[in-house]
């Protein structure tokens, strides 16, 4: 099962299929190369965040907003990245690889660089950092392609304005060196270093890839894909690199079972070195052993020279498959290895090998013998395959070489055969081994990548998290700095309620005090306004006329209904409002509430008002009851 197969059925979605398929096919990116899980886990929270429970609903928010998409490929890309991240790599990549590459580049060529999936601009700003510091003073052409699909991300890396967290790894002489301060805590790369770097919108799976670039960065993005498209991906920029050049990875990502394109320079920092393709390697040779030049000296001194018909070789003594033919190739004798290989009894001594039972009689081996006895040279046959009952299988070598006489004349032929079935079971045990550790090693890899990501995710959320903190931080600040306001203008509301209060209590008093002056006079006051209209009606006078002081206050002196006749002291009331008279003392009839006759002396005042003058006027009346 491949690698995808098995995110498929580890974390399949059937339901989100259709979500995939869209975006693939309408939106212009296509995601289907994406690992599943990791596609699935984005989707879902991007499905939650927009209150969309079905992959249905989701369709619609598709269809009907305009904004959802965008708000949809910013999920989907992760954009986790920072200045010389893991800086041991960075060290060595600028040590070993970029030194030696710019001390041979050709001052009228330039310096090419790639930065795949460059997210907000900070690694390929780290690059051309590195590339400044080896070239100081050198009028060296440096291009550096910052790619990636996040318009917004290559925005945010064209602007290159980045604050305090961001700068972490970044040293102090490198700050002062490369950025410049900006208000409100934030730096921005300088002019120098930016115009080395050149963003652009690339799609790694569609686009075509920059070429004869000196060194390739691309750091923890092809942990997002599956197998099938990292490898498209890792082709593509086998072709993007020079002979010469480098490849970096991160520290989540591995070649090491990927792919025979790139060769590993420091493995454990994941940088590496395009390399040509590799022809699939052939099986490991196994270890062999020398043959016998000759064949073992008898115990009674005789020369194994001689002639193998004249002489009995103790070849029963022999450990291992060894056959003695004669000069026409008939078996002479065979050892006990050979006789239970070959299925040989007695009754077939003095028969050919072609005489043999058919399986045992491998034609490789007659082809050998008969080549050896017709050149008199000896001969090798390797991995010969013969069966050895139970259906399995012995695997050996064999030389055959020719004995000859005194006069130089073929005596016969000795085959030695050498076994070499465990080790050849060895070997396969060894592939086979091999095999399931590359597995194993694959899917640790894998979970490596898979558990990168979501730490990746992770950092991405905190840092919304954080973000969002902030901006809460901010808004409680603003709260606490509005309440305390609040507070300060409540504090000073309840000082002038208190004022008002106490304002208050001095009207009431003074209310109270000149009702109780009014009510104690034994006579009518009236205070009236210039424009006729009663101020003030006090309870001799309700006593008088029978109007109360609710009903008079307000009313226009002149149409006042009560048994008073203010009609007729009209003038000498307006030429006291006026200032024509100080005072004004007369006496006229009235009637009282009962009806009866009242002889009134009445007493005009002026009404003063220190600013403007006369106010109003003030009508004192004592009234008496006239004798009959």
């Amino acid at each position: 099962m491949s690698e995808s197969e098995e995110e498929l059925s580890a974390g399949h979605s059937p339901e989100l299929e259709p979500v995939v398929e869209k975006i693939s096919t309408e939106y212009g990116f296509d995601v289907r190369g994406y690992k599943r899980t990791t596609l699935y886990r984005r989707l879902q929270k991007r499905m939650a965040d927009a209150g969309c429970p079905t992959a249905e609903d989701y369709l619609v928010r598709l269809e009907t907003d305009p904004r959802e998409h965008g708000q949809l490929v910013n999920t989907l890309l992760i954009n986790v990245t920072e200045f010389f991240r893991d800086p041991p790599a960075w060290e060595y990549l600028q040590r070993e690889c970029l030194e030696p590459l710019l001390g041979a580049q050709p001052p009228e060529e330039p310096f090419r660089a790639w930065s795949a999936g460059c997210a907000t601009g900070e690694e390929a700003y780290s690059l051309a950092i590195s590339i400044a510091e080896l070239t100081p003073g050198r009028n060296l052409p440096v291009k550096i392609y910052a790619t990636d699909m996040d318009e917004g991300a290559i925005m945010a890396a064209r602007a290159a304005v980045y604050g305090p967290a961001a700068l972490e790894n970044v040293s102090q002489e490198r700050r002062e060196r490369f950025f410049e301060a900006l208000p409100g805590g934030q730096s921005r790369v300088r002019r120098e270093v930016r115009r080395m770097v050149i963003f652009g919108h690339h799609n790694l799976l569609e686009h075509t890839p920059i070429s004869r670039v000196h060194v390739l960065v691309c750091r923890n993005l092809l942990i997002y894909f599956d197998a099938e498209t990292q490898q498209q991906i890792l082709q593509r920029f086998h072709y993007s690199l020079r002979e010469d050049g480098f490849l970096f990875l991160g520290r989540a990502e591995t070649l090491m079972s990927r792919s025979s394109l790139f060769t590993p320079v420091e493995p454990r920092l994941r940088i590496f070195r395009k390399h040509p393709d590799r022809v699939p390697g052939r099986r490991p040779p196994l270890p062999g052993s020398r043959f016998p030049d000759r064949l073992p000296e008898r115990k009674d001194g005789m020369d194994s020279s001689r002639p193998a018909t004249e002489q009995a070789v103790p070849i029963e003594q022999i450990h291992g498959p060894v056959l003695l033919l004669d000069r026409d190739g008939a078996l002479v004798a065979a050892s006990p290895a050979a006789r239970e290989l070959f299925r040989i009894s007695d009754r077939v001594i003095g028969s050919t090998l072609a005489q043999l039972e058919e399986r045992t009689r491998p034609t490789v081996l007659r082809v050998a013998i008969e080549d050896a006895r017709v050149t008199a040279r000896a001969t090798r046959v390797e991995e010969v395959r013969l069966p050895v009952g139970d259906g399995k299988i012995a695997i050996l070598n064999f030389e055959v070489r020719p004995l000859t006489e005194a006069r130089g004349e073929l005596a016969g032929l000795l085959v030695w055969g050498q076994e070499l079935t465990r080790e050849y079971e060895a070997v396969e045990e060894l592939v086979r081994v091999r095999e399931e550790l590359e597995a194993v090693s694959e899917e640790l890899q894998t979970s490596r990548e898979e558990l990168e990501t979501i730490n990746e995710e992770l950092q991405s959320t905190n840092e919304e998290l954080e973000t969002t903190n902030e901006e809460l931080q901010s808004t409680n600040e603003e709260l606490e700095t509005t309440i305390e306001e609040l507070q300060s203008t409540n504090e000073e509301l309840e000082t002038t309620n208190d004022e008002l209060r106490a304002r208050q209590e001095a009207l009431n008093e003074r209310d109270r005090f000149q009702g109780m002056v009014l009510s104690s006079l034994q006579m009518g006051v009236v205070v009236v306004w210039s424009n006729w209209t009663i101020a003030s009606w006090n309870r001799t006078c309700e006593e008088l006329w029978g109007v109360r002081e609710a009903e008079a206050v307000g009313q226009n002196l002149l149409q006042l209904d009560s048994g008073m006749p203010f009609d007729q002291i009209r003038k000498p009331i307006l030429a006291v409002m006026q200032g024509e008279e100080p005072a004004r003392s007369l006496e006229l009839k009235a009637m009282n509430r009962r009806g009866r006759p009242l002889h009134c002396r009445v007493r005009i005042i002026p009404l003063q008002e220190p600013a403007n003058g006369t106010a109003g006027a003030m009508i004192l009346i004592e009234a008496a009851a006239e004798r009959a």
